[in-house]
């Protein structure tokens, strides 16, 4: 392992939680979205799916200047930039960096203010990544009947 690599968890955004929450990603994701992505989301009538809202936020709304600003709080913060990178897992000394490179000059919190913000978090679904262990293999696909 290289010195510059965390062994810490990883977060993501954890859709699981949303709906043994009773919440929905859906509906919180999409009030994300810039206004042409609204528009093009509202029209469509096939695919309203988790996986192309996400695909939108990164590929679009993710990459517009004011996406995620030096004026938003840092969970939302912390939020969109899950949503700009797809939702793939992240340290929070990855997030740290991320932080510091998009809110210029502004204040971004450190990994230990990171970890315990996120250790009490429970309006955003911003959960560590379960991690397989060898004693726990990957689940079997379900077979079609």
């Amino acid at each position: 392992m290289s010195p510059n690599v965390e062994s810490g968890p990883r977060y993501h955004i954890d859709l699981d939680w949303y709906n043994s929450s009773n919440r929905s990603f859906a509906t919180l994701a999409e009030s994300r979205l810039c206004s042409d992505c609204r528009d093009k989301r509202a029209k469509k009538k096939k695919d309203k799916s988790e996986e192309a809202l996400l695909a939108a936020l990164k590929e679009c709304c993710g990459k517009k200047p004011d996406f995620i600003t030096p004026h938003l709080p840092v969970l939302e913060t912390v939020f969109r930039l899950f949503l700009a990178n797809g939702n793939e897992p992240m340290t929070v000394t990855e997030m740290g960096q991320e932080l510091r490179q998009l809110r210029l000059e502004s204040f971004a919190p450190g990994p230990d203010v990171l970890r315990r913000v996120l250790s009490n978090e429970d309006f955003y679904g911003l959960h560590a990544v379960a991690e397989l262990t060898p004693e726990q293999p990957a689940p079997e696909p379900e077979k079609e009947q």
